[in-house]
């Protein structure tokens, strides 16, 4: 197969704790050394390893000793790198060894390792834990939009057939330099129009409707690979499945077990189930406990607790509100009944709506506050008392974007929602295999995720 080729990606999609990257490592070591732990000269692969988790690559260089993590500084050379940028760029250079880095560098560096990977003569297999959204979307005003329309030039994705109205950019240098010297430089590079235009610069970028731009991860990266895995949990069905399909690619999916003492690569989808963890998660239900929880049901009750719905609080008199009241005196009577404590207390919400919870009391504390989207941390590892104070569900512009490339094919808004709770969840005491309790008064969100701890969710 030659470069350039490649339209299959494998996801080996398995929950967290189930072995992914433990299987992974070994199945990297059997190709970098041999039976005898020496290390091959010229092994028939190479791997570049994307992980969010530091502590996952301090694992691997551990593990492993072919590889190597970008690193500003000095190296072990005495050779000094202003960036891990400039050191990447060294390694990819030198040819023939095995890199490790974040998530953050790979997506900085895409267009360097697909270059250097489209022509080198030795095949290279990437590996990504944790799948990260391969978009980036920019909402933004009108005042940038305009800027936007003055400098940059979009022309279809298919000039014969713009079978969908999104619009791919075609961008020429004389623009970028033209760019370059816009003469209300101060305004622009104070807001995300120069994310865009960077964006647009690399040829990523689509337009939603006239005030919406999304980036997405290029195709022709995981083409010039010999192969691709996604370390991750929940990919069917949501966006980068479904982006990937659209244009063709094959998706293959494995996921780990373990068996006696160690863990197995079994092919094929296993459904989405959290029954090993039911003896160890208690999910609390406001409408059955103590009148003290009790979430009074609203008129609207699918919507509650949205973004749009916290939006709408906030726009009338916040924590005043006649909608918001039960809520808070539901989380209090919780917070109170649990007996939590600042080290074992973990909440989250929208973060621009956090401030209508000010008053409820584990909102002064430190350290209690989770974002919804954080991922790399093991900060939250003690947490055991939690409330997911969300009814969450996917952008609405993604959504669009997502309908009209991949035609037939919707995308699926429940399993959206309970992976990103799962995820979230994960970030707490479960990790670690410690009994949690979950307060999840959107009844939505509840039965989503006890539907998966039944075995009962369905992709």
């Amino acid at each position: 197969m030659s470069k350039s080729d490649n339209n299959c990606v494998t996801v080996i999609d398995s929950i967290c704790g189930s072995g992914k990257t433990t299987y992974i490592f070994k199945y990297i070591k059997e190709i970098t050394h041999q039976k005898d732990g020496s290390q091959r000269i010229i092994p028939e692969t190479f791997f570049i390893f994307v992980t969010p988790f530091l502590d996952e690559i301090t694992r691997l260089k551990k593990d492993n000793n072919t590889f190597i993590e970008p690193e500003s500084g000095e190296d072990d050379e005495g050779m000094g790198y202003a960036s891990k940028t400039a050191h990447l760029a060294t390694l990819l250079n030198k040819g023939i060894c095995n890199i490790v880095m974040t998530h953050c560098l790979f997506l900085l560096c895409i267009d360097m390792i697909t270059d250097y990977v489209q022509n080198s003569s030795m095949r290279y297999e990437l590996i990504i834990d944790e799948s990260p959204d391969i978009f980036n979307l920019f909402e933004l005003k009108s005042g940038d939009v305009n800027s936007l329309e003055r400098d940059i030039v979009f022309s279809p994705i298919d000039q014969d057939n713009d079978k969908h109205s999104i619009f791919k950019k075609g961008l020429g240098v004389d623009k970028v330099a033209a760019c370059s010297l816009n003469p209300e430089s101060s305004r622009f590079f104070e807001s995300k129009y120069i994310d865009v235009f960077q964006a647009c610069k690399e040829g990523n970028v689509y337009i939603i409707n006239r005030n919406c731009y999304i980036s997405v991860l290029p195709l022709q990266l995981i083409k010039v690979f010999s192969e691709v895995k996604f370390l991750t949990y929940m990919f069917k069905n949501q966006f980068n499945e479904l982006y990937l399909k659209s244009y063709g690619f094959q998706i293959k999916y494995q996921y780990t077990e373990k068996v006696g003492e160690e863990y197995h690569l079994f092919d094929g989808f296993k459904p989405y189930s959290g029954e090993h963890l039911r003896d160890l998660i208690s999910v609390l239900n406001p409408t059955k406990v103590e009148k003290s929880y009790k979430f009074v049901e609203f008129a609207n009750e699918n919507y509650v607790l949205s973004s749009n719905w916290h939006k709408t609080i906030k726009k009338k008199k916040g924590k005043k509100a006649k909608e918001f009241k039960p809520l808070v005196a539901g989380i209090k009577g919780y917070y109170d009944k649990s007996k939590a404590t600042q080290k074992k207390f973990m909440w989250t919400t929208y973060i621009p709506q956090k401030d209508i919870y000010e008053d409820v009391p584990f909102c002064k504390k430190e350290g209690t506050f989770c974002s919804c989207t954080i991922l790399a941390t093991n900060k939250y590892a003690t947490k055991n008392i939690l409330a997911y104070m969300i009814n969450l569900f996917p952008n609405s512009n993604i959504n669009n974007f997502v309908d009209k490339l991949a035609g037939n094919v919707s995308f699926k808004h429940d399993i959206y929602s309970l992976s990103s709770l799962i995820q979230w969840v994960f970030r707490s005491a479960i990790r670690n295999n410690e009994p949690i309790q979950v307060y999840i008064p959107s009844k939505r969100m509840r039965d989503l995720f006890i539907d998966w701890l039944n075995g009962e969710f369905r992709a």
